[in-house]
């Protein structure tokens, strides 16, 4: 039975908009800026996937990806800023939460094992993950946390080690174009995307 493809046209604004815009409409062209030669309809994309948002510093919660893309080559974990985002010296800095988010995920999925559960997981790595992120907990199971991160973890367990981390950053006629990206102890691979046809600051029309 064929399946009938169903486009939807939603209402967007500011960087949320735009990455999805990105990572739908105009992955083939995200693709290209990443130097993958990966076929779209071969990629796994996760719009905001959510690890959580509250419980201090050595809480379960690490926050949320802008993106995740996983391709036949590596797996891209996304961070993205937009023209209103402030930049210093042409450098976008990243906070200290947004790159402990990679590291800890990078720390995860070097760990994880397919298949196996959180819980499984847990038993086994919850000392060693607290000694090596200042105290932090790993989520208790079963609890929403626990689960996002057992299914998000299984589902790229098919794609390949390789992690890239990425700072998406929307340019508009040379507007908010910086030069580097400030990531701390990691190495962020600077996109500079440029967007056209559409006006950044005001509220866009994207079919997906």
């Amino acid at each position: 039975m064929e399946i009938e493809q169903i486009v939807v046209s939603i209402k967007c604004y500011g960087e949320d908009g735009l990455t999805l815009a990105a990572v739908t409409e105009h992955l083939p062209g995200l693709l290209a800026e990443l130097g993958d030669q990966t076929d779209p309809d071969e990629c796994l994309v996760l719009y905001r996937p959510s690890f959580g948002r509250s419980g201090g510093e050595t809480g379960a919660s690490f926050g949320e990806f802008d993106a995740i893309l996983a391709t036949t080559k590596k797996v891209y974990l996304i961070e993205s800023k937009w023209i209103r985002s402030r930049i210093g010296d042409n450098t976008i800095h990243l906070a200290f939460n947004q790159v402990l988010r990679h590291s800890i995920f990078e720390w995860l999925r070097d760990k994880w094992t397919p298949g196996q559960t959180w819980e499984h997981f847990r038993n086994h790595f919850a000392t060693e993950y607290s000694r090596e992120f200042f105290g932090k907990q790993l989520a208790k199971s079963p609890n929403a946390l626990a689960v996002n991160l057992e299914t998000v973890l299984n589902l790229l367990s098919e794609y390949p080690d390789q992690i890239e981390h990425i700072l998406l950053a929307f340019c508009q006629n040379d507007a908010h174009q910086p030069d580097n990206v400030d990531g701390g102890c990691l190495d962020f691979q600077l996109i500079d995307f440029q967007v056209t046809g559409v006006n950044m600051d005001q509220i866009f029309e994207l079919n997906i």
